[in-house]
């Protein structure tokens, strides 16, 4: 998922939240998901009071507590995605063992 933040759609842009994933940034603007990746590639309409902007893995500066931050964030990344893995591993192991006890019946 991608990490947005919201700021003020005018010159300043000055920071008003910060969303992990576009549903919640769509929820807070009050526009649906698929709306809102619109307005992502499109621009956002002057009417809007807040345009969000991509940041990309916490990328804000290159102190040492945030290079910390962001190698915890991108290890909990990627031990989500291998959980996601093993678990579809698993899932697909009961499958395929189901179908071989019915085939077997």
């Amino acid at each position: 998922m991608k990490t947005y933040l919201v700021v003020t759609n005018d010159e300043l842009e000055q920071p008003v939240a910060e969303f992990v994933g576009a549903d919640k940034v769509a929820e807070f603007m009050g526009v649906s998901t698929n709306r809102f990746r619109k307005m992502l590639c499109y621009g956002f309409p002057k009417k809007h009071k807040c345009k969000a902007v991509v940041v990309e893995e916490m990328q804000y500066s290159h102190t040492p507590e945030s290079k910390r931050a962001r190698n915890n964030y991108t290890a909990k990344l990627r031990r989500m995605k291998n959980d996601r893995n093993e678990y579809m591993k698993n899932y697909m192991r009961k499958v395929y063992a189901k179908a071989k006890q019915v085939e077997a019946v």
